[in-house]
C-alpha cells in the first residue's frame, strides 16, 4: 500500500516500529468516517493496530497502535469482540513502556 507524505515524513517512526514489533496483521474491522472534514476509513487489524487509509483505499493515512476506546469507535458498540479487546490491551502495555 502507499502510504501518504503525512505517513512518510510525520509517522515513519510509528510506522517501523509497528512493523518490527506487533505487525500489521490483517484488517478485521473498517468503518467509513468523517474526520477533519475529510473521507477516511479507519481500520482495526488482527493484531490491534488502526490504520487509517484514504478515501479511495488506495493510501495509509496513518497507523498506530490502538486503545480499547478507538476500537470501540470502529466497531460502533461498547463490547469488543474477546480476542481484540485482549490483543489491544497487551499492545497498549507493551507500548506505553517503551522508551521515549
Amino acid at each position: 500500500m502507499t502510504l501518504t507524505a503525512h505517513a512518510m515524513h510525520d509517522r515513519m517512526e510509528r510506522i517501523n516500529y509497528i512493523k518490527a514489533t506487533i505487525g500489521f496483521g490483517y484488517i478485521v474491522k473498517e468503518l467509513n468516517r468523517v474526520k477533519h472534514g475529510r473521507e477516511e476509513w479507519a481500520c482495526i487489524t488482527s493484531t490491534g493496530v488502526m490504520v487509517i487509509k484514504s478515501k479511495d483505499k488506495s493510501k495509509m493515512v496513518t497507523a498506530f497502535v490502538a486503545t480499547v476506546g478507538q476500537a470501540k469507535q470502529v466497531y460502533q458498540t461498547d463490547r469488543l469482540p474477546a480476542d481484540i479487546y485482549r490483543v489491544i490491551a497487551n499492545n497498549r502495555t507493551v507500548y506505553e513502556n517503551q522508551p521515549v
